[in-house]
């Protein structure tokens, strides 16, 4: 396992910044990390890879619900990062074992494990790249997120101020 989960590219031809995967405290690093760089952020469109994921990913719906929304934050809940959008949405991104999140120049080559790509307003990219595909991508109503199927049973936040040996 990687030492840095945040790291920078040192060639244009490489990811600008490259999140990899990881156990709960890396993930709330890579929220961290995402959240300096896709808040209000607009995404233009959307290119679906590959659609056979651990749960399949709706190319359609994406296409239909993504464009013309702004990132307006970035959460976690256990090892989900939740992109919340503008009109009351949210991306659902797990990162499964080998899943990760790139951002870089849109005139970058795609890798072969490239499956989902927004490309967002001013020529940056989010990549979800994913070998194994063993992660995530679903768009979900923020209204009902904590109802979400993947999240209502999850336990207590280990990294929420709340969190207490009462708890």
């Amino acid at each position: 396992m990687s030492t840095s989960n945040f790291k920078k590219s040192k060639s244009i031809s490489r990811p600008l910044f490259e999140y990899v995967m990881p156990e709960l405290p890396e993930v709330e690093t890579i929220r961290l990390g995402l959240q300096k760089s896709l808040i209000g952020q607009k995404i233009e469109s959307i290119l679906v890879r590959e659609t056979r994921m651990r749960v399949p990913v709706d190319e359609a719906m994406l296409s239909e619900q993504l464009p013309g929304r702004t990132i307006t934050d970035i959460g976690r809940r256990s090892k989900y990062v939740l992109m919340h959008l503008s009109g009351d949405k949210t991306l659902l991104v797990h990162l499964g074992m080998s899943g990760r999140i790139v951002l870089q120049a849109a005139d970058d080559d795609f890798r072969k494990h490239d499956h989902i790509i927004l490309n967002l307003v001013g020529g940056q990219q989010f990549r979800f790249h994913d070998p194994r595909r063993f992660g995530l991508v679903e768009l979900v109503d923020t209204a009902g997120l904590q109802q979400h199927v993947r999240l209502k049973k999850l336990g207590l936040e280990p990294l929420d101020e709340t969190t207490t040996t009462e708890t």
